[in-house]
């Protein structure tokens, strides 16, 4: 077709005056527009208009095959580049950290597979949904550029048992990994899925949160402003830090208890076990879910009589949602070899699954949901 056009048509060697120019109604916009430009850039955006509706995110319900067709072609070029990305990723670990010793385990020949995840699942069905089921309205700033959006009306959301979303969810995922397998892979490595869905949260840890309380609690009510889950990872030893406004931005804390005998827990943090108690008891006064995490160690925190200690003060508790027994391990023992540092529990064992079963079955024998 290129090539027909480009041999019969006539080039035009006249200048513009045919065209009609500009309206003064068009010059007076575009002057007043033009000249909110640098303001725009210097102090972000400066305006929006909530009331109109624009392009085809704004329509009534029909739109959507529109929007599907549009999107299918954004996944397909999501999805080379994906694969492309991944493709130099292992390209370059070969090439600069190849695991020889790792790969002499193996058994010829070595069956690849290479992990493609998909993340945000949730955000995408929902957006989606919500065009399919209800009304939405994309909001822009005075330059035009798409700030905002506003949902008009009830759509059903994914995770909730409801196939009218679910069902979204299903096919974007068989969509995008069909457009995936498309493309060919490193040493010809197999395509594999993860669907990396974390329903939008956000969990702010440590070291220690709150010896920075004010950054926290600024970024805990910046995360339930956007409407995310908000969890706080601490040891509860500078309970009296976080506020009341704090812990109401705070959907569940994971308090690290690390044993209930005071001389133990002395000898292992260095602190003092009633703070932490203190600020499991004010949660609880406060109704805020508490998940406790028990690093079991053995030797230090395995003791019979202090779990049952524990698991008592617990019961007392109505906000525990669960305990966590979390099993030690020396997985960071190279990182204090880099440091120059020793590593103080380097010749204590790990515990076996035997322990890590009396242990939760301890818990569990106090009426406590223990993992």
């Amino acid at each position: 077709m290129r090539a027909f056009i480009q041999a019969n048509y006539t080039p035009y060697e006249g200048d513009a005056a045919f065209l009609a120019g500009p309206t003064d109604r068009t010059l007076a916009v575009w002057q007043a527009v033009a000249a909110l430009f640098p303001e725009e850039r210097r102090k972000g955006v400066l305006d929006v208009d909530t009331a109109t509706p624009s392009t085809i995110t704004s329509h009534a319900p029909g739109y959507i095959a529109e929007l599907a067709a549009a999107y299918d072609r954004m996944l397909g070029w999501l999805a080379a580049t994906y694969v492309s990305a991944l493709n130099v990723i292992h390209y370059m670990h070969d090439k600069y950290a190849y695991e020889r010793i790792e790969m002499a385990l193996h058994d010829h020949p070595v069956h690849r597979t290479m992990a493609c995840g998909i993340g945000g699942l949730s955000v995408a069905a929902d957006s989606l949904s919500a065009v399919r089921h209800a009304r939405v309205h994309v909001v822009r700033g005075a330059t035009g550029i798409a700030v905002d959006h506003q949902v008009h009306g009830d759509y059903p959301a994914y995770g909730n048992d409801d196939d009218r979303a679910d069902g979204i969810a299903v096919d974007l995922v068989r969509s995008f990994m069909a457009k995936v397998r498309r493309h060919s892979t490193y040493r010809t490595a197999e395509h594999t899925q993860s669907v990396l869905d974390l329903a939008g949260g956000g969990v702010v840890t440590g070291g220690e949160p709150l010896l920075q309380s004010a950054f926290t609690a600024e970024v805990l009510h910046r995360c339930k402003e956007l409407g995310l889950h908000t969890a706080l990872d601490t040891s509860g030893a500078l309970g009296p830090r976080a506020d009341d406004a704090l812990l109401a931005d705070t959907d569940l804390v994971l308090l690290d208890i690390k044993s209930f005998d005071a001389a133990v827990y002395r000898r292992l943090t260095g602190g003092h076990l009633a703070p932490t108690l203190d600020f499991a008891t004010r949660l609880n006064r406060l109704g805020v879910p508490a998940r406790i995490r028990y690093v079991l160690v053995p030797g230090r925190t395995d003791e019979p009589a202090a779990i049952d200690s524990l698991a008592g003060f617990l019961t007392k508790l109505d906000n525990i949602d669960r305990v966590d027994v979390l099993p030690f391990h020396k997985l960071g023992a190279p990182k204090y070899g880099t440091l120059g540092t020793p590593f103080p529990l380097r010749d204590n064992p790990v515990p076996d699954g035997a322990l890590v079963d009396r242990v939760r079955d301890q818990f569990r024998a106090h009426g406590l949901r223990a993992l």
